[in-house]
């Protein structure tokens, strides 16, 4: 079909290719880095959907060592990862429960001068949390504080939340305390966490004192 159109005075765009290169990527990844690698492009290579089509596959797929050959490739053709495309790979890593390769993500975000927002760290922070590796979200809390937008309310209600599961209440003060310095206020979710906790630690009636 496609040589058709070609032969009817139809020239193929990326648009054209990166459909293409999506049904490839439903029957065989392989043919699909062949035709990403030596399909013609257009002058500015492939797009940033191209390259999202590729990602999204090996993703699928759990290819660690491809993912980062695709992120090297972005670099090489002047492509940046958007925050949404850079948030997913962190929730993937997460899934994967491939922790170290979320840091390295962190540090390849940072040192490559991309921004990510705090729903990123925040995606990260969230899943440490629910496999109960809290030492490791605090380590990586305290190493990120101040990047940016990070950490933000969130990002303090993810701790609060686990801190106050373990029962560590004097942790949660100190969170708390750390939150109101940086002008950061809870929010309703944090009430709500603090009154789980409360209820937990001390009956109903102090926590009826803080609503």
């Amino acid at each position: 079909m496609l040589s058709c159109m070609i032969k009817r005075g139809f020239v193929p765009n990326n648009m054209t290719w990166n459909i293409i290169l999506k049904g490839l990527c439903m029957e065989c990844i392989d043919e699909a880095l062949y035709f990403f690698d030596h399909v013609d492009w257009d002058k500015n290579g492939p797009d940033m959907i191209s390259f999202n089509i590729i990602l999204s596959t090996t993703c699928k797929q759990g290819n660690s060592p491809m993912i980062w050959r695709v992120l090297d490739r972005m670099d090489s053709e002047g492509v940046k990862p958007s925050v949404v495309t850079m948030t997913c790979l962190m929730q993937y890593f997460c899934e994967a429960g491939k922790y170290l390769e979320c840091i390295k993500l962190c540090n390849y975000m940072i040192h490559n001068g991309y921004c990510p927002t705090s729903i990123t760290y925040n995606v990260l922070l969230n899943n440490l949390c629910k496999k109960g590796l809290i030492s490791d979200a605090k380590r990586l809390f305290n190493e990120f504080k101040g990047i940016k937008t990070f950490p933000d309310t969130t990002s303090y209600n993810i701790l609060i939340h686990a801190y106050i599961r373990t029962g560590d209440f004097l942790l949660v003060q100190c969170l708390l305390f750390d939150m109101y310095s940086r002008g950061l206020v809870p929010d309703a979710i944090t009430y709500g966490y603090l009154n789980y906790g409360l209820i937990k630690e001390k009956g109903i009636d102090p926590a009826l004192d803080l609503v």
